[in-house]
């Protein structure tokens, strides 16, 4: 559910389990402890986004570590809800991530790796960000309980809280 009560599409986030053939990946909501994290620091995985198809965010479509995906991410929500437009650096690869308002109430997502390699859907504004917080939350709620750390600037960034300016779905 949104944070007004609607039903929107659930973003996960999976983490890798393993190295190699037996390598998997868990829903982060699932784990007991990060896998990895104890010995490199990172948590490698994917995050996966339910808007169009193929999805602009998926496993096989971006890979990477998932705290600096869903830091940037939130970043990238709150840069728009600010002024309709942003984008953000990938972790770990070329490339970028654009969230830009389209008229009618819709906004595009794209994953651009050049001018000639991108990855674009379009979908309502309201559900894309809605989804977007919910999954940001939910991870960085589970990530705080998994370390011990706090994560409300990214919550924040994510649900508007912090954000200046721009609220709001675009008109």
């Amino acid at each position: 559910m949104s944070f007004d009560g609607r039903p929107v599409p659930r973003i996960r986030t999976l983490v890798l389990v393993g190295r190699g053939r037996k390598g998997r990946y868990v829903d982060i909501l699932d784990c007991a402890e990060l896998p990895g994290a104890r010995l490199l620091g990172l948590v490698e995985g994917s995050i996966e986004l339910p808007f169009g198809a193929p999805a602009v965010i998926g496993r096989t479509t971006l890979d990477t570590e998932v705290v600096m995906m869903w830091s940037g991410i939130a970043g990238l929500v709150a840069r728009y809800r600010e002024a309709g437009q942003a984008t953000t650096d990938l972790p770990d690869q070329p490339g970028e991530l654009r969230l830009e308002a389209i008229p009618g109430g819709l906004a595009r997502l794209t994953l651009a790796y050049s001018e000639d390699t991108s990855l674009t859907n379009v979908a309502g504004e309201e559900d894309l960000l809605a989804a977007l917080a919910l999954g940001g939350v939910a991870f960085f709620e589970k990530l705080g309980k998994l370390t011990g750390r706090c994560y409300d600037q990214e919550i924040g960034k994510l649900t508007g809280r912090t954000a200046a300016g721009r609220t709001g779905p675009s008109t």
